[in-house]
C-alpha cells in the first residue's frame, strides 16, 4: 500500500491519480525526510484546529439564534399581552356602560310595569335589551309585559326562548306554567314538562306531571270477548276514545269495564289531574274474531196492552242453548243488568223494553231487541177482522192475520126487581150490564128494563130479551135494548148488530118508534165486516 505525495491519502499499488486530492501517483518512492514528517504533522493538527473552530463557530451562531428567537417570542408577548389588556379592559368598559345602560332602563321599566303602564314598560325594557340583547330577566320582563297586554303567544315564545337558553331557568318555567294553568292549556303544560332536560326543574313542578294509565289487555287479535280495565297509578281521571281520535277532557270518562266485541277496535288513554293536565297517551289496538250472535226474540210484539182483563201481562225471551239474555227498561243492557231467568213483568205507562244475549263461550254480543209499547187501563187496540164460515161459525183475526182471542169476562148474576113494571108483572132487568160481550140471554117473567136506561123509556113488556152487541138469537118476549127512545112491546126480537135472524117481535136499535111483530132486525151485516174492537 502506498500513499499520496500530496496529500498522504492511502493508494492502492494499480491506481495512477489520488482519489482524494486528483494528483500524479509517484511511481517512484519517494522516501520520508525528518522535515516530511514533521509538516504532516502540522497539517494534521491545522485540519483538526480548523474543524473545531468550525463547530464553535456554529455553536455561537446557533446561541445568537436561539437568543434572537426569545427577544422575538418576548415581544411578541409583550405585544399580544398588550392588546388583550387593552381589548379586555376596553370591553369591560364597555360591557360597564352597557350595563350600567341596561339597569338604568331595566329599573325604570320595572316601575312602569309595576304601575300598569305596560306600553311606557314595553317601550324601555326594549331600549334594554339594545344595549345587553342576551339578557335573561329583561326577556323574561318582556314576557310578562305581553302576557299583561293579552299577547300570549309572543309571551310564551319568549319564554319558551329563555328556556332554550338557560334550561335551568325556574322563572321562565313558573311564570310560563302558570300561564299555560290560567288559559287551561294543561296539555301545553305535559308538552313543555315533557321535554324538559333539568331533573331539578322536574323535582320542583312534580305536582304538575301526570302518569299514564295502564292497560290489563295487551294489544293483539283474539278469538273470545275480552274486557279491558284502565287504571291511574295516582287516583286521576282517564279518559279515552274508540274510534282513533286524542282524548280530551271531553272524552269518554273510564268508570267501567270496556268490552271489546266482535271487530276492530283502537283504545287511546290518558290520564286527567284535578288542573286538567293530560298524561302521555298510550294506545292499543284489539281486533276480535268470534261468531255474530243473533238479535234475540221478544213476546209478545204488540205496542200496546191494558189490564182491564185482569191479567198481568209479561215480556218472553227467547233464550237459545248456550246463551245468556240480558234486559233493562228504557236504556240499553250493559254487564250490570240483570240476567234473564223467567218472564218479566211490563212495567205499567210508556217504556221500551231491551233485550240482548250473549254467547257464553266467546262473549259475542247481539245487538239489542226493542220493543216499545203502552201499558194501562185502556189502550188502542188493533183492527179486527170477523169472518163468518160456510156452517155459519163467527171467528176473528187482527188484521196482521193473527189469532184473536177474546178476554175472558165474568157473569153477573141477575137481580130480581118485584115492583110490577108498566107493562107487565114480575121481570127485571140485568143489573148491572157488564159491557161489550157476551151477555146471557134473559128469561122468565114479565119485561123490564135494561140496566144503564138513559132515557126515559117506559118498561117493556112481555117476556125476557138479548142485551147489546149479542150475535146470538132472541128468546121469549120482547124486551128494551138501551138506548131506545121507543116503547117496547110485542114478543122476542134480536138486538142489533147481529147478523142472524130475528125470532118473534121485538124494537130495533136505535128506534124512535114501537116494536111489531116478529122478524129479521134490519141492519144484517155482510158475512164479513171489520171494526174497532171496543
Amino acid at each position: 500500500m502506498k500513499k499520496c505525495s500530496n496529500c498522504g491519502a492511502s493508494l492502492p499499488d494499480d491506481e495512477l491519480f489520488c482519489p482524494r486530492c486528483g494528483e500524479e501517483v509517484q511511481l517512484v518512492p519517494i522516501f520520508e525526510t525528518v522535515e516530511s514528517s514533521i509538516k504532516e504533522q502540522q497539517r494534521i493538527l491545522e485540519e483538526k484546529e480548523r474543524e473545531k473552530q468550525a463547530i464553535l463557530a456554529m455553536e455561537e451562531e446557533e446561541r445568537e439564534n436561539k437568543k434572537k428567537k426569545r427577544n422575538t417570542v418576548m415581544i411578541s408577548v409583550g405585544v399580544v399581552a398588550f392588546v388583550l389588556i387593552a381589548l379586555i379592559g376596553g370591553s369591560f368598559l364597555l360591557r360597564t356602560s352597557r350595563k350600567s345602560a341596561f339597569n338604568s332602563k331595566y329599573t325604570k321599566a320595572v316601575e312602569a310595569y309595576n304601575a300598569a303602564d305596560y306600553d311606557s314598560s314595553l317601550e324601555l325594557i326594549t331600549l334594554a335589551l339594545e344595549k345587553d340583547p342576551g339578557n335573561l330577566e329583561g326577556k323574561i320582563l318582556m314576557a310578562d309585559i305581553y302576557a299583561a297586554q293579552g299577547k300570549t303567544d309572543v309571551s310564551s315564545a319568549l319564554y319558551l326562548e329563555v328556556i332554550d337558553e338557560n334550561p335551568d331557568s325556574e322563572s321562565a318555567y313558573r311564570k310560563l306554567i302558570g300561564m299555560y294553568e290560567v288559559l287551561g292549556q294543561g296539555k301545553n303544560i305535559h308538552s313543555l314538562l315533557n321535554n324538559c332536560t333539568s331533573q331539578e326543574i322536574l323535582d320542583k313542578f312534580a305536582d304538575y306531571i301526570v302518569e299514564a294509565p295502564s292497560l290489563s289487555v295487551n294489544a293483539g287479535t283474539y278469538d273470545v270477548i275480552k274486557e279491558l280495565e284502565l287504571a291511574s297509578p295516582a287516583g286521576n281521571q282517564i279518559r279515552y276514545t274508540l274510534d282513533g281520535s286524542e282524548p280530551s277532557l271531553l272524552s269518554l270518562l273510564y268508570n267501567d269495564k270496556i268490552v271489546l266485541n266482535g271487530g276492530k277496535t283502537k283504545v287511546r288513554a290518558a290520564c286527567f289531574n284535578n288542573k286538567g293536565i293530560p298524561s302521555e297517551i298510550i294506545e292499543a289496538e284489539y281486533e276480535i274474531k268470534v261468531e255474530s250472535v243473533d238479535s234475540p226474540v221478544i213476546f209478545p210484539r204488540g205496542t200496546s196492552f191494558t189490564y182491564n182483563d185482569g191479567k198481568t201481562h209479561k215480556f218472553t225471551i227467547i233464550v237459545p242453548r248456550g246463551m245468556k239474555a240480558l234486559y233493562a227498561y228504557d236504556s240499553m243492557p250493559t254487564a250490570e243488568s240483570p240476567v234473564y231467568k223467567e218472564p218479566v213483568d211490563m212495567l205499567e205507562g210508556n217504556h221500551s223494553f231491551y233485550a240482548i244475549l250473549i254467547n257464553k263461550k266467546t262473549g259475542g254480543v247481539s245487538s239489542p231487541t226493542s220493543i216499545t209499547y203502552s201499558y194501562g187501563e185502556t189502550n188502542v187496540q188493533d183492527n179486527i177482522s170477523i169472518v163468518q164460515d160456510a156452517d155459519g161459525n163467527l171467528n176473528a183475526s187482527y188484521s196482521d192475520g193473527s189469532d184473536y182471542t177474546p178476554p175472558a169476562q165474568e157473569y153477573y148474576e141477575p137481580s130480581y126487581d118485584d115492583t110490577p113494571s108498566d107493562n107487565g108483572g114480575g121481570g127485571g132487568g140485568w143489573t148491572p150490564d157488564p159491557g161489550p160481550a157476551p151477555n146471557p140471554p134473559g128469561g122468565g117473567g114479565g119485561g123490564g128494563n135494561v140496566t144503564p136506561d138513559p132515557g126515559p123509556n117506559p118498561p117493556g113488556g112481555g117476556g125476557g130479551g138479548e142485551v147489546t152487541p149479542d150475535p146470538g138469537d132472541g128468546g121469549g118476549g120482547g124486551g128494551e135494548v138501551t138506548p131506545d127512545p121507543g116503547d117496547g112491546g110485542g114478543g122476542g126480537g134480536e138486538v142489533t148488530p147481529d147478523p142472524g135472524d130475528g125470532g118473534g117481535g121485538g124494537e130495533v136499535t136505535p128506534d124512535p118508534g114501537d116494536g111489531g111483530g116478529g122478524g129479521e132486525v134490519t141492519p144484517d151485516p155482510e158475512p164479513v165486516a171489520e171494526m174497532n174492537e171496543a
